[in-house]
Formats: C-alpha cells, structure tokens, sequence
C-alpha cells in the first residue's frame, strides 16, 4: 500500500513542474514491509515487488532501491 502511495505522490510532483523546470528524477528509495506468505507458505511474496519492478522497467534511468 504505501509504495502505491509513494506512485501516486511522484505522478503528482511530475505534473507540478513548470515547462521550463522539470523534476528530475534520479533515485527512488522504496520502503516496503508488506510480505504475505503463499498459501502453502513456500515463500513471502511482497506486492510492492511486482508494481517496484514494473516502474523499474519503465524507469531505467532511475535507480530504485529497496529498503524492507
């Protein structure tokens, strides 16, 4: 939840920037502690990987770090 909410702040402070000044950004610090475990408790899953990963796809330019 709180890495959807960290998404959501960074696409508001994309949009604050004036034409002349963008926001540049070169490093994403993510906090995450949201671990489920699987149903058969083979590993722990963290929801916050998945969406981390896909803007890291999209954001290769940034450095993302995670901090669990």
């Amino acid at each position: 939840m709180r890495a959807w909410v960290l998404a959501g702040l960074l696409a508001a402070l994309g949009g604050a920037a004036s034409a002349e000044e963008p926001v540049v950004v070169q490093r994403i610090t993510w906090l995450s502690a949201d671990a489920v475990a699987n149903a058969d408790g083979s590993q722990v899953v963290r929801p916050s990987d998945r969406m981390i990963d896909w803007l890291a796809a999209r954001l290769p330019q940034v450095e993302h770090v995670r901090v669990t």
